[in-house]
């Protein structure tokens, strides 16, 4: 579903800093080694009727005299790349808010995160996940400019918050089911109801979503629209996001990539027991965490009690599958959530009441 930001943070401003965590046994929380520096591109996709996809990029930097980030550290590159699809109706500078791009470039990545255009339409169920392609097939394409030789394209990972979780489950190779989605629409909608799609898009018409999705999707045969992924993505951390109703079970199925879910038990817009669990638990790909954070809701990530969570599971998992820093899968436990001492609300895989 798409995200509401209701909160405004002022860490926005400040593109070059790195986020301070207060003492906890979430290790990788903390700032790690490399400063954080920030160039913004623009690139064009002229096969979508040249649509331009304004692109902020963090990435380690060297500080220079005056204590502030100057050209790229390319002491460790090529860094894995993370790309980031921020929530309905916001923007790139949400990497910075939640915290995500600093402590994922403190650690040694580079991260990138694309304005989507087309948030005020269904059609971004199509373009979100073209846009995160056209910006990774960019990125691998840079021929000049200081972020050379930085940026590593083979080793690729994709997050995102709300419909950035959308994205990352369709990166991941989760596929739109055309007969749910149409199953969907024919039903009674309730306007009241944020839990679903027409909340959002109450005009949602499904002749003109399946006309502007064939445009760039071909049917393979089996009901299921294409793909939207790519063999350089090697893990997906969806964020407070799973959108069940649009893949459903045979959607999720075909999920090809590790995907680690952080989502909320008292999402609004993403409730845990109809969204989030049955996403989870259809993850076609054998390897599939789910971190469950017990009575949080939709707006988790900016809540900097919660941040210092999201940033330790991410550099742990990113720098699992991306670093190949075996020591991590440590972190990607049971046993070590059940070993945190400051943090009773976690629970590893679907929470239960019970």
């Amino acid at each position: 579903m798409p995200g509401k930001r209701v909160v405004v943070f002022l860490l926005s401003i400040f593109l070059f800093s790195i986020t301070t965590y207060a003492q906890s046994d979430l290790q990788l929380a903390a700032p790690g080694p490399y400063a954080v520096g920030l160039k913004t591109m623009r690139f064009q996709d002229v096969s979508r009727d040249k649509v331009v996809i304004n692109t902020s990029i963090w990435y380690p930097a060297l500080v220079g005299a005056d204590g502030k980030a100057v050209e790229p550290d390319q002491s460790g590159a090529p860094y894995p790349l993370v790309l980031y699809s921020h929530g309905g109706g916001s923007s790139p500078a949400e990497a910075v808010d939640t915290g995500l791009a600093q402590a994922l470039v403190s650690q040694g990545f580079v991260v990138a995160a694309m304005r989507h255009g087309s948030d005020s339409s269904t059609n971004s169920w199509v373009d979100r996940p073209l846009d995160l392609l056209f910006v990774l097939n960019s990125l691998a394409a840079l021929d000049e400019g200081e972020l050379v030789g930085m940026i590593n394209t083979d080793k690729v990972g994709v997050t995102g918050w709300s419909s950035g979780g959308y994205t990352s489950m369709a990166a991941a190779g989760a596929r739109l089911n055309p007969l749910l989605i149409k199953d969907l629409l024919d039903s009674p909608f309730d306007p009241e109801d944020m839990t679903d799609p027409r909340y959002f898009y109450p005009d949602w018409n499904w002749d003109t979503f399946a006309e502007y999705g064939s445009r760039f999707l071909t049917l393979d045969g089996d009901n299921l629209w294409p793909a939207m992924t790519d063999e350089r993505i090697q893990a997906v951390l969806p964020i407070a996001g799973g959108d069940a109703p649009l893949f459903g079970e045979a959607g999720t199925a075909a999920i090809s990539k590790p995907v680690f879910m952080i989502a909320a038990t008292a999402d609004q817009y993403n409730p845990y027991p109809v969204n989030i669990v049955p996403a989870f638990e259809g993850v076609g790909a054998v390897d599939h965490y789910l971190l469950t954070l017990v009575n949080e809701d939709h707006y988790f990530p900016i809540d900097p009690v919660m941040q210092p969570v999201l940033a330790h599971f991410a550099v742990a998992y990113f720098g699992y599958y991306l670093q190949g820093k075996e020591d991590y899968a440590r972190y990607l436990s049971a046993d070590y959530i059940t070993s945190l001492t400051e943090y009773d609300n976690l629970v590893w895989g679907v929470y239960s009441e019970e």
